[in-house]
């Protein structure tokens, strides 16, 4: 079983799905996909403890510390998280709060280079970083505005790592120590940051258990996380019935992804995508996974293609590449032999990689559910 490897997760990117109508095509804020190797690129079952165990170990190693503020990272803490990876523009960032860390990668390798900026918000309120005396705005200049960065609308200073900056990759783990500085103020201030490829894969997904133990709302990227996170759910909440996938944008890991879903329909869970749904990808794969799927009409179900298998997104690639194996068979798992097989090439027909397409009524009872149902509001 081979470790997680940095630069696969880079080359292809899987994809998250923005809200519109039900079934027009949608652009979509891009995330990472591990790129399928030369077989079919499945994670066999006998590997996933494994696999499991080294993304924790991983997640150990990250760290990241800035001034007197340290982030403590735990193996499935939200606080410091992976947001992008711009290719374009040859950047990877990653966010903890409304802060937000860049890191310019070679445009040949699309490994992490040494360049690295900071943009951190701090006003001395609660919620915001805390710094004594608080982070000081002194200029326009300062100011990352919301339309540069895409993800939070809070103002933010941008610091800049100085000449003196220690840049080392030790093993699986990207290293950075030195003081970053604003240009305008000269303040300075003392960082260390690391980071690994377990931050790209493992999702964001929280499980709210609401009703007495009885539902889980899901919402977030599905990842490695997911899975951990589901199975000790599954384990210490033996009255729960019901997932609810209220928000889910899509899966950061496609591999571990079939395996979380094969433990919904392990523990006979109903899974439910509620009038105020949004779900797309991966998140479609787990809602495939209930004993029971639940759909309220107003709810969203996104498919699309996926990317890439040796520089080709999944609906360009033959229907016997081995490539398809993987999500085929779980498809007929969870659907069945005939339409299983069906639903998956046609959710690589629906709409491809770069966008989503979100299924009509017809198509969710072709498919996924045997009823539409709908929300009856309670007389006032």
């Amino acid at each position: 079983m081979k470790k997680i490897n940095f630069l696969l997760l880079l080359p292809a990117m899987f994809l998250m799905a923005c809200g519109s109508n039900n079934h027009t095509e949608t652009p979509v804020k891009e995330e990472p996909v591990i790129e399928e190797p030369m077989d079919d690129g499945a994670l066999k079952a006998e590997d996933v403890a494994e696999y499991v165990t080294n993304f924790k170990q991983q997640q150990e190693d990250v760290t990241f510390q800035f001034g007197d503020i340290s982030t403590e990272i735990g193996p499935f803490s939200t606080e410091l998280r992976f947001l992008e990876n711009n290719a374009e523009a040859g950047t990877l960032t990653f966010g903890f709060e409304d802060n937000v860390i860049t890191i310019v990668t070679d445009s040949e390798t699309q490994e992490p280079t040494a360049a690295i900026t900071f943009e951190l918000f701090d006003d001395g309120s609660e919620g915001t970083l805390g710094f004594e005396p608080p982070l000081q705005i002194l200029s326009s200049d300062d100011i990352v505005s919301s339309a540069e960065t895409g993800d939070v609308s809070a103002p933010r200073i941008k610091f800049t790592a100085d000449s003196n900056a220690m840049f080392t990759v030790e093993g699986e783990n990207y290293k950075y120590s030195g003081q970053a500085v604003n240009e305008n103020s000269g303040t300075a201030y003392n960082y260390n940051l690391v980071f690994n490829s377990s931050l790209m894969i493992k999702g964001s997904a929280d499980f709210d258990v609401q009703k007495n133990g009885e539902v889980a709302v899901v919402t977030g990227d599905l990842g490695v996380s997911s899975y951990v996170k589901l199975k000790q759910l599954i384990e210490d909440n033996p009255e729960l019935t019901t997932l609810e996938l209220r928000n889910i944008s899509g899966s950061v890991d496609d591999r571990i992804n079939v395996y979380t879903g094969r433990l919904v329909r392990e523990a006979g869970l109903t899974t439910i995508v509620p009038v105020n749904g949004d779900i797309a990808s991966g998140g479609v794969d787990l809602f495939l996974a209930g004993e029971k799927r639940v759909y309220y009409r107003g709810g969203k179900v996104g498919v699309h293609s996926w990317c890439c298998f040796e520089g080709k997104t999944a609906d360009k690639l033959p229907k016997d590449s081995p490539a398809h194996n993987s999500l085929i068979k779980y498809s007929q798992e969870m659907l069945g032999e005939v339409l299983g097989k069906k639903f998956y090439f046609y959710t690589l027909a629906a709409s491809p990689f770069t966008t989503v397409h979100h299924m009509t009524e017809e198509e969710l009872l072709e498919y996924i559910v045997s009823e539409i149902k709908v929300l009856q509001l309670e007389a006032s």
